[in-house]
C-alpha cells in the first residue's frame, strides 16, 4: 500500500474537477468519518463531525469504509462490495446481498457488478433501474462512473466517453477521449483533436480551451489556467467562461481553485498568499506562506507558517495559531480536522476550539485523504466534485459463447478443436496453419481516463509516454557500425563465412525430427490463443537422395510429415486481454460440465464415456487423450 503522501499527490494530479458554479446539491463527501483509536486496531468505528461515536468497531480494518449519501459502502479486502445503514448505533444491511463490485451511492443510486461481470444501476432497495449497463445500444461498455447531476459517464470499447441518464438512454454520444462528471450543468471534456472544452448537459460547448494551456476545473463560473512563458516558466491566470481574462497569466507561478470568492496564489519567490478576484490581498494573508493555504467553502482559510498551523477567517484575520498540530483541514461547514504529528486528529470548531472527546486516526486503505505534497491543495471532505470522479467501476461482461467458438470450437468426450487422437500432423496443420505470436499487449493504463491535467494541444497523453516497449530485435545503426568495426561484416540475407548452408528447402521449418510438439497461434478479437499439439513421435522425417555436388553420396533432399505420429495432448493457453480470468474460468467450467465432464479436485475433469482427461487452469486448458 502506498503512503498517504504519495497517493494523494497522485490523486490530486489526476482529479482536477472542482466546479463550484452555483448552489451545490451536496457540500461534503462523507456523512460520517471512519476512524480507529490506534493504528494497530483491527476494527473501524464511525464518528460524526462533532466527534460523537455513531457506531463502535463495526467493520473490519481490512475493508475500505465510505459513508456517502446516507449509505455506508464497504469494499472488502477481496474486492466485494456491501451496503449498510446505521440506526441507533447499530449497523444493518441496506441491501441483503454482496456484489462482486460497486460504487458508493450518489444521488441515491449506485452502479454494481454481478458475478458474471455485468453492470447494473440500482436504487437503495437493491432494485435494478438499469439491468444491463455493460451493453448500451450497440456499444460495449468498459467503465461507468457514478450518477452526477442526473447523468452517468460511460466509456465504450472504442475508448471514447459519453453520458447516459437513469433510464439507460444516451444523452451525449461517446465521442470524448476524456471527460468528468457533470456538476451544475457543466463538465470538462477532451475532444479527438486534444482540445479542452466545457460542455453543458445538452452537449453544447460553453468554453473552448486554448492550445498548449493547462486548465484547472471550473469554479465560481471561472476557470484557472496555466501557460508557459518565454523562459519556460508556467504562469497562472483566471478566465471567465467567455474567455475574458480576469487575472492574466504573467504574475503568479501557482494558483488554487476559486472558493468563497477567494484564491490562493504563489509569486515568483515561491511564497503563497490569498487574494480576491480583484487581486487584492486579504488581510494578513499576504505572500509569506511556504505551502498553499486551503480555502474552505465557508470562507475559512487554513495555512502553515513557521511549522505552526493557523486558522483565518474570510477577512484574513487570524482566529487561532496552534503549536500541537501539523496541519488543519476543513471537513465540512465550520469544522476542521486538526492533525497531530502522530497522525491522530481532533475536531475543531470555527473558533479553533477542540470539540471532539477523543483523538482518532482516520481509517482508510486507499490513502486519498491527506493533501500533503499535492499539485494544489483542497479539502477532500468538502469536494465531492473532485472525489466522486474517483469512483468508477469496470464492466467485466463479454460474449463467452463467441470467445469459446473462436478459441475452442467445441469439446466432446474425445475431441477438442475438431481433432482427436486419430488426427495426424498434416490434419492438424491444415486446421491450424503455422502462425507467429502476435502480441495483444494493451498499454492503456487502468487510470488513463482519470488523468485530468488537460494539457490542450499535446500530441500524446501522459499515459502514452514511455509506455510502449521496443520488441524489434534488428540492430540499430550504432550497433551495426560497432559490429563491423570489430572485424565482422554482415553478409546478405544473414549468411556468414564458414557456416555451411543446407542444400535443400525445408517446407516444415517449424517442425522437428526430434521434437514432438507443434505450436501455433490465433489472434481473434484481441485475444491470443496459443495451441500446442503434442505427439508421441517427431513430426517430420528426412527424405534421402543423391547429393547434388558429391554425386556418389546420399544426403537429405527434403522432409516429409510423419503421419504415424499419434496425438497425445493439446494445450491451449489464452491471453484474455481485458477479460476477467476468474469469470472466464468459471464459464469454461460450466461449459465442460454441460458437455458431460465431471470434476473431483485439483481442476481435473473426467468423462464417463472416455479415458480422456482435462486440466483447467487459470490461463490454460490441457486435453489428455487416452
Amino acid at each position: 500500500m502506498k503512503s498517504t503522501r504519495h497517493f494523494l499527490g497522485f490523486l490530486l494530479l489526476c482529479f482536477f474537477f472542482l466546479m463550484a458554479c452555483g448552489v451545490k446539491s451536496k457540500e461534503q463527501v462523507f456523512d460520517l468519518l471512519p476512524v480507529k483509536y490506534k493504528k494497530e486496531d483491527k476494527r473501524i468505528s464511525l464518528i460524526d463531525f462533532d466527534g460523537n461515536l455513531i457506531a463502535d468497531e463495526a467493520f473490519a480494518a481490512s475493508s475500505e469504509i465510505l459513508p456517502i449519501n446516507d449509505v455506508i459502502t464497504e469494499i472488502t479486502i477481496e474486492g466485494k462490495t456491501k451496503y449498510w445503514t446505521v440506526e441507533n448505533k447499530i449497523v444493518k444491511p441496506l441491501i441483503d446481498r454482496e456484489f462482486a463490485g460497486g460504487t458508493p451511492f450518489y444521488e441515491n443510486v449506485a452502479v454494481v457488478r454481478d458475478e458474471q461481470g455485468i453492470l447494473s444501476l440500482i436504487d437503495k432497495k437493491g432494485e435494478k433501474l438499469i439491468p444491463n449497463l455493460s451493453k448500451v445500444k450497440d456499444y460495449e461498455v468498459l467503465r461507468v462512473g457514478v450518477m452526477s447531476d442526473g447523468l452517468i459517464r460511460f466509456k465504450t470499447d472504442n475508448e471514447k466517453w459519453g453520458y447516459l441518464n437513469n433510464k439507460g438512454e444516451i444523452v451525449i454520444k461517446p465521442i470524448y477521449t476524456q471527460c468528468e462528471n457533470f456538476v451544475n450543468d457543466m463538465a470538462r471534456v477532451i475532444t479527438d483533436n486534444n482540445q479542452l472544452q466545457v460542455i453543458n448537459k445538452k452537449g453544447e460547448v460553453v468554453f473552448k480551451g486554448e492550445t498548449e494551456t493547462f486548465y484547472l476545473p471550473v469554479s465560481n463560473s471561472s476557470i484557472a489556467f496555466g501557460k508557459k512563458g518565454a523562459d519556460n516558466k508556467i504562469f497562472y491566470g483566471l478566465s471567465d467562461l467567455k474567455g475574458e481574462k480576469i487575472i492574466k497569466n504573467n504574475k503568479y507561478t501557482g494558483i488554487s481553485l476559486v472558493s468563497a470568492n477567494l484564491i490562493a496564489v504563489q509569486n515568483e519567490e515561491k511564497e503563497w498568499g490569498v487574494i480576491n478576484t480583484k487581486q487584492e490581498v486579504i488581510g494578513d494573508l499576504r505572500f509569506k506562506f511556504e505551502n498553499e493555504p486551503i480555502i474552505s467553502k465557508a470562507g475559512f482559510i487554513t495555512a502553515q507558517i513557521d511549522k505552526k498551523a493557523k486558522l483565518y477567517n474570510s477577512k484574513g484575520e487570524l482566529i487561532k495559531s496552534f503549536d500541537e498540530y501539523e496541519k488543519l483541514l476543513p471537513v465540512v461547514g465550520k469544522r476542521f480536522m486538526a492533525i497531530k504529528p502522530n497522525d491522530k486528529f481532533d475536531i475543531l470548531n470555527e473558533e479553533g476550539n477542540e470539540i471532539s472527546k477523543d483523538a482518532y486516526i482516520l481509517a482508510h486503505n486507499h490513502n486519498f485523504f491527506n493533501v500533503a505534497g499535492a499539485a494544489y491543495a483542497y479539502s477532500f471532505f468538502e469536494s465531492p466534485e473532485i472525489v466522486m470522479n474517483n469512483f468508477t467501476i469496470e464492466s467485466k461482461y463479454f460474449e463467452f459463447d463467441q470467445v469459446f467458438q473462436n478459441g475452442f470450437n467445441y469439446i466432446t468426450s474425445r475431441d477438442l478443436l475438431g481433432v482427436n487422437s486419430n488426427s495426424n500432423i498434416q490434419q492438424v496443420i491444415v486446421k491450424f496453419p503455422n502462425a507467429p505470436y502476435v502480441s495483444t499487449e494493451n498499454f492503456a493504463s487502468s487510470i488513463d481516463n482519470y488523468y485530468f491535467e488537460f494539457y490542450v494541444g499535446s500530441t500524446k497523453r501522459p499515459s502514452d509516454i514511455n509506455s510502449k516497449k521496443n520488441y524489434n530485435n534488428t540492430r540499430s545503426i550504432e550497433q551495426t557500425d560497432n559490429y563491423e568495426s570489430e572485424g565482422f561484416t554482415p553478409k546478405a540475407e544473414g549468411y556468414y563465412d564458414n557456416i555451411e548452408q543446407p542444400t535443400y528447402t525445408d517446407n516444415y521449418p517449424f517442425l522437428s525430427e526430434y521434437n514432438n510438439v507443434y505450436t501455433t497461434h490465433k489472434n481473434t478479437g484481441g485475444i491470443v490463443f496459443t495451441y500446442s499439439f503434442t505427439f508421441d513421435q517427431g513430426l517430420k522425417t528426412p527424405i534421402m537422395g543423391q547429393d547434388p555436388i558429391f554425386t556418389d553420396q546420399t544426403t537429405i533432399v527434403d522432409f516429409a510429415l510423419n503421419l504415424s505420429a499419434r496425438l497425445t495432448q493439446i494445450n491451449i493457453k489464452y491471453d484474455l486481454g481485458k477479460i476477467d480470468k476468474t469469470i472466464f474460468k468459471n464459464k469454461l467450467q460450466q461449459k465442460l460440465l454441460a458437455a458431460g465432464w465431471n470434476t473431483s479436485k485439483n481442476n481435473l475433469f473426467y468423462n464417463a464415456s472416455s479415458a480422456c482427461k482435462i486440466y483447467l487452469g487459470n490461463e490454460n486448458l490441457s486435453f489428455f487423450f487416452n
